[in-house]
């Protein structure tokens, strides 16, 4: 293998090092609100519906105490990465590293004004506004990084700063 080569795949091999130490460095929190579909959640080693089941979030039904609250540490496209979930009661479901489908899963708009929360185009305050969201509303998640969640709400994608993002689906954050 030349040089440039072994020094190019050093780098890339580094880089992603680094990716990962910085998404387990961090954790943002959500919740499972999808009443819709009257299934357990699997959990699974890899982003994949083919990988190794390792645990479950079991279907909460109409009980709100058992609603499961997620720290989400990363995101594979259509995948959210957990370590830790739990009832809205506290009862412990998982602790580990995981992966679930993230239609699944959500996460409240939430400001300390209850103003509309701001959405930016990349995962930076300072990056250019691409709308608002209405404090309160339901947000999918579509992305995740230290900084916050990636959010679909009706026509809008953006970043959504992770102080503006509730992950207790029967109560509000602050």
């Amino acid at each position: 293998m030349k040089t440039g080569n072994v020094v190019l795949l050093t780098l890339a091999i580094a880089l992603m090092a680094v990716s990962t130490k910085a998404q387990g460095r961090c954790s943002v929190e959500a919740f499972i609100n999808d009443r819709s579909r009257p299934a357990d959640i699997s959990i699974r080693s890899a982003p994949n519906s083919a990988a190794k089941r390792i645990g479950k979030i079991p279907f909460a039904g109409d009980d709100d105490d058992q609603l499961a609250m997620l720290d989400i540490v990363g995101y594979s496209p259509g995948w959210l990465r957990i370590n830790h979930a739990e009832t809205v009661s506290g009862v412990k479901l998982f602790d580990g590293d995981g992966w679930i489908p993230a239609s699944r899963v959500r996460t409240n708009v939430q400001t300390r004004t209850d103003r509309a929360a701001t959405l930016y185009a990349l995962a930076s305050k300072s990056s250019k506004r691409v709308g608002q969201i209405p404090t309160e509303n339901f947000v999918e998640i579509v992305g995740f990084s230290c900084f916050g969640f990636k959010v679909k709400y009706k026509n809008k994608i953006g970043w959504l700063p992770k102080q503006n993002s509730c992950g207790n689906p029967v109560t509000t954050c602050s």
